[in-house]
């Protein structure tokens, strides 16, 4: 039947196993990400489960979908720019035909990125000059000045929800804390951003907050990219509080005027302070970089998040303007990598370390046993106060003396 003019034929909802997987690219809390070819378009994908009623954690969804999913959903088709990941589609297993899954899930359909920033920093082959670290700087500025003007704010930037392809093409991913911003919002949750990039407000536990969170997570990364290894490696809150005292030196009340009002400040954090206060050593410890480079890591890394820089200030910064000049994706040598994800390197990571411990372990025995024999060698065959050769009095046998046990053999033993 022909169509009426002017009304738009709904396309049907696609199923999940119409695409051919080809492998694991992820792994997390909600599943694991799938790479993906798309047989209609030809393009490869990656393909991300949302969990849906109970088993997804969250307190609202224990009868549909999930609120924060539909938050994500909702903030990508909002956000579309070069450097933010696109949503393609959503899509459902209708059958369970997944691995790993059952009938009713749902997955969204990203286009596919052959790499994350940490994939990258934990691959020793791949180098990292400045000209490429200061073109994913301004990639990721740019998209997260676009996503702040569009009042969200995405409460989890680390190297793992960089998003690279082989060109040096940079994308925002993982919008599952994102949040957009409103001025009815009330009091939001301090436990976001992964805890080496969390700032020092949310580790006071304050619940009011914008989009500066993001821009001390920006100058973590920054640091990263800069040193190869993250900056603020702390194993807990407290030791993570301790890391950033360290570096950014202790607030006072006259040096970030609103840290008065946080709820962790007077109980927990302003005896230590008061008996322990730190000197601002961030300047020092990057002496070695250039003025600019260090200039840009300062105004990012501020504690009073009203003196931090924004997404829109720092890519106005010197240091975008100095030399090498920025260099647009695909502008760059291309990146020798085929795949480089945070889940392949740490993949990659267990088994040398597995390799390591294996080669240690055969080390040590070769070394216990040449041990043995030397200490059995040493001792020789025992001579009977008779002179004859043997255990028994005068006896002939081939047999060690009382002393020639044999020794006991070292058993030490030495993560879209």
């Amino acid at each position: 039947m022909e169509q009426r003019r002017g009304v738009k034929r709904r396309r049907c909802a696609r199923d999940v196993s119409e695409y051919a997987l080809l492998g694991p690219v992820g792994e997390g809390a909600y599943g694991v990400v799938w790479k993906a070819n798309d047989p209609l378009t030809g393009d490869m994908v990656a393909l991300k489960m949302i969990k849906t009623g109970a088993e997804s954690g969250a307190p609202d969804a224990e009868l549909g979908f999930p609120i924060t999913s539909v938050r994500e959903i909702r903030i990508l088709k909002l956000l579309r720019h070069d450097n933010i990941i696109n949503l393609k589609d959503v899509v459902t297993d209708m059958e369970g035909k997944m691995k790993g899954g059952k009938a009713g899930d749902v997955y969204m359909v990203f286009e596919y990125m052959d790499a994350d920033l940490e994939g990258i920093m934990k691959t020793p082959d791949v180098q990292l000059n400045r000209n490429y670290i200061k073109s994913f700087m301004h990639q990721l500025l740019c998209g997260l000045d676009f996503m702040h003007r569009h009042k969200v704010i995405h409460r989890d930037l680390k190297g793992a929800n960089l998003l690279i392809n082989a060109n040096g093409c940079l994308k925002i991913g993982d919008f599952g804390l994102a949040r957009s911003m409103h001025e009815h919002m009330k009091q939001l949750t301090s436990k976001v951003i992964t805890l080496w990039y969390r700032p020092p407000e949310l580790l006071m536990r304050a619940t009011l907050y914008g989009t500066d969170v993001d821009m001390w997570s920006v100058g973590c990364i920054f640091g990263e990219m800069l040193q190869r290894v993250a900056i603020l490696p702390g194993k807990d809150e407290q030791e993570q509080m301790e890391l950033i005292f360290g570096l950014c030196g202790t607030p006072t009340p006259e040096s970030w005027p609103g840290v008065a009002k946080l709820p962790d400040w007077e109980s927990c954090w302003k005896p230590k302070v008061v008996q322990r206060p730190r000197e601002r050593t961030l300047q020092h410890r990057f002496r070695h970089l250039d003025r600019n480079v260090v200039d840009l890591l300062d105004r990012l890394l501020q504690l009073d998040p009203a003196k931090r820089i924004t997404a829109t200030q720092a890519l106005d910064h010197n240091y975008f303007f100095d030399h090498p000049a920025v260099v647009a994706p695909g502008g760059l040598p291309p990146l020798s990598f085929t795949s480089c994800h945070e889940f392949e390197a740490k993949q990659r990571q267990a088994k040398e370390r597995a390799d390591r411990h294996r080669q240690d372990e055969e080390r040590r025995a070769q070394q216990a046993e040449q041990k043995r024999l030397a200490a059995a060698q040493s001792r020789g065959p025992y001579r009977a106060p008779g002179g004859g050769r043997g255990g028994g009095r005068g006896g002939r046998g081939g047999n060690w003396g009382r002393g020639g046990r044999q020794p006991a053999v070292s058993k030490e033993s030495t993560g879209w």
